[in-house]
């Protein structure tokens, strides 16, 4: 599908203005509006010490998707380390019960496990899920 942007206003477009990047929330036919479900811009990630009693923070930012989405998380403790496919959650990871805000802080239950977070990005058009990759070291 391509669109061809009515620069002058008349109908017409200027050839020069071709190599420019546009970006489309909503979609309209016939007087009907589709939205388009959020696009990532970036993966997640987690910051933050890695110890016991210290937060950690999903920077899913708002910024890094397409679509003006709300942001949900959830957060994972995991028993190997490492990158994966951002939209399938690994076979090592379990749930944290009731870890589902923006910041974790670590309890013992989550000594000597790597952290994951989830950001699930929703609009009118859809969700999309995302997994950051892994803490780099275990939680101590």
């Amino acid at each position: 599908l391509v669109f061809f942007p009515n620069y002058n206003g008349d109908g017409t477009s200027d050839a020069d203005r071709s190599g420019q990047l546009y970006t489309i929330d909503n979609i309209g036919f016939n007087g009907y509006e589709f939205a388009v479900a959020p696009v990532k811009t970036k993966n997640p990630a987690i910051s933050g010490s890695v110890k016991v009693g210290k937060k950690l923070t999903a920077n899913g930012f708002i910024a890094s998707w397409e679509g003006e989405p709300t942001l949900a998380y959830q957060w994972f403790a995991c028993t190997k380390k490492g990158t994966n496919n951002p939209s399938v959650k690994p076979a090592d990871c379990k749930t944290i019960s009731g870890a589902s805000a923006k910041k974790l802080t670590l309890k013992n239950a989550q000594k000597g496990k790597y952290i994951r977070v989830r950001v699930t990005a929703s609009n009118d058009g859809g969700s999309v899920a995302v997994f950051s990759d892994s803490t780099k070291v275990k939680v101590s």
